[in-house]
């Protein structure tokens, strides 16, 4: 029931924030309608903040092999390079 609570409350304070975010981002964008200025700041913190969580999320599960062991696991070891004549380089 605590787990609950505290992922409640962490959604309550992330919709609050994303209020305050879209009327801070129509008050910076004044050229627009208020209505769409919004929308808009709605729009770019959903964005932001699932670029977050998606890194945070995927950043514990490639430290160990990104960028190398991914990209040399990749490769067969009976792989050649060859130049444009079909030498072996």
């Amino acid at each position: 029931m605590k787990n609950i609570l505290k992922y409640i409350g962490i959604a309550g304070l992330v919709a609050i924030g994303c209020v305050l975010f879209a009327e801070i981002f129509s008050m910076v964008i004044n050229g627009l309608d208020r209505d769409i200025a919004r929308i808009m700041g709605v729009g770019l913190y959903i964005c932001m903040t699932f670029v977050v969580c998606t890194g945070t999320r995927e950043n514990p599960i490639l430290k160990d092999t990104y960028p190398f062991g991914y990209y040399y696991q990749a490769l067969p070891a009976d792989y050649r390079f060859l130049d444009s004549d079909g030498n072996i380089l």
